[in-house]
Protein backbone atom coordinates (compact mmCIF):
# COMPACT_ATOMS: atom_id res chain seq x y z
CA UNK A 1 0.00 0.00 0.00
CA UNK A 2 0.59 3.64 -0.98
CA UNK A 3 0.07 6.32 0.56
CA UNK A 4 -0.01 10.32 -1.11
CA UNK A 5 3.10 12.08 -0.14
CA UNK A 6 0.91 15.32 -0.31
CA UNK A 7 -2.40 14.99 2.00
CA UNK A 8 -1.30 11.18 3.54
CA UNK A 9 -4.67 9.62 2.05
CA UNK A 10 -4.38 6.30 0.71
CA UNK A 11 -3.28 6.25 -3.12
CA UNK A 12 -5.82 4.20 -5.76
CA UNK A 13 -4.14 1.85 -8.44
CA UNK A 14 -6.25 2.71 -11.80
CA UNK A 15 -5.76 1.78 -14.89
CA UNK A 16 -4.78 4.44 -17.70
CA UNK A 17 -4.04 3.55 -21.36
CA UNK A 18 -1.49 1.04 -20.98
CA UNK A 19 -0.02 1.84 -17.59
CA UNK A 20 -1.44 1.93 -14.12
CA UNK A 21 -1.14 4.73 -11.94
CA UNK A 22 -1.97 5.77 -8.55
CA UNK A 23 -4.03 8.08 -7.65
CA UNK A 24 -4.77 9.87 -4.45
CA UNK A 25 -8.59 10.12 -3.67
CA UNK A 26 -8.57 13.85 -2.13
CA UNK A 27 -5.81 16.29 -3.97
CA UNK A 28 -6.04 14.08 -7.17
CA UNK A 29 -1.95 13.35 -6.75
CA UNK A 30 -0.94 11.11 -9.16
CA UNK A 31 2.12 8.17 -9.27
CA UNK A 32 2.96 6.10 -11.93
CA UNK A 33 3.41 2.42 -11.10
CA UNK A 34 6.62 0.86 -12.47
CA UNK A 35 6.36 -2.63 -11.15
CA UNK A 36 2.71 -3.45 -9.87
CA UNK A 37 4.47 -6.86 -7.98
CA UNK A 38 6.59 -4.13 -5.66
CA UNK A 39 3.89 -1.97 -4.52
CA UNK A 40 2.03 -4.93 -3.95
CA UNK A 41 -1.25 -3.74 -5.92
CA UNK A 42 -3.03 -5.82 -8.34
CA UNK A 43 -5.52 -4.40 -11.21
CA UNK A 44 -8.44 -6.47 -11.64
CA UNK A 45 -11.26 -6.28 -14.27
CA UNK A 46 -14.45 -8.28 -13.21
CA UNK A 47 -16.28 -9.01 -16.69
CA UNK A 48 -20.26 -9.15 -16.41
CA UNK A 49 -21.74 -12.16 -16.65
CA UNK A 50 -23.95 -11.26 -19.93
CA UNK A 51 -20.65 -10.86 -21.57
CA UNK A 52 -18.70 -13.59 -20.79
CA UNK A 53 -18.27 -15.95 -23.18
CA UNK A 54 -19.63 -19.78 -22.52
CA UNK A 55 -18.51 -22.46 -24.74
CA UNK A 56 -19.65 -26.14 -24.04
CA UNK A 57 -17.36 -29.05 -25.16
CA UNK A 58 -19.08 -32.25 -25.92
CA UNK A 59 -17.17 -35.67 -27.16
CA UNK A 60 -18.10 -39.12 -27.49
CA UNK A 61 -21.80 -38.36 -28.80
CA UNK A 62 -21.44 -39.86 -32.38
CA UNK A 63 -24.12 -41.54 -33.83
CA UNK A 64 -24.55 -43.44 -36.81
CA UNK A 65 -26.34 -42.50 -39.56
CA UNK A 66 -29.62 -44.62 -40.65
CA UNK A 67 -29.95 -46.10 -43.84
CA UNK A 68 -32.14 -43.06 -44.72
CA UNK A 69 -30.19 -40.86 -43.68
CA UNK A 70 -27.05 -42.18 -45.90
CA UNK A 71 -29.24 -42.64 -48.69
CA UNK A 72 -30.13 -38.78 -48.41
CA UNK A 73 -26.45 -37.80 -48.06
CA UNK A 74 -25.51 -39.36 -51.13
CA UNK A 75 -27.78 -38.26 -53.02
CA UNK A 76 -26.84 -34.49 -52.18
CA UNK A 77 -23.18 -35.53 -53.04
CA UNK A 78 -24.12 -36.56 -56.44
CA UNK A 79 -26.41 -33.84 -56.87
CA UNK A 80 -23.66 -31.64 -55.90
CA UNK A 81 -21.01 -33.09 -58.24
CA UNK A 82 -23.13 -33.26 -61.16
CA UNK A 83 -23.86 -29.32 -60.46
CA UNK A 84 -20.09 -28.81 -60.10
CA UNK A 85 -19.04 -30.56 -63.11
CA UNK A 86 -21.55 -28.44 -65.08
CA UNK A 87 -20.62 -24.84 -63.69
CA UNK A 88 -16.94 -26.01 -64.41
CA UNK A 89 -17.92 -26.88 -67.87
CA UNK A 90 -19.70 -23.65 -68.78
CA UNK A 91 -16.92 -21.29 -67.24
CA UNK A 92 -14.19 -23.06 -69.50
CA UNK A 93 -16.13 -22.55 -72.33
CA UNK A 94 -16.84 -18.80 -71.81
CA UNK A 95 -12.97 -18.77 -70.91
CA UNK A 96 -12.02 -19.88 -74.29
CA UNK A 97 -14.67 -17.97 -76.13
Amino acid sequence: MKFCPKCGKLMIPRREKDKIVLICPQCKNTIEVTHSVEVGYRVKHEVEEEKRTKMAIVTGTERKLTEEERQLLEDYYKVFLETYMEAEETSSEEGSE
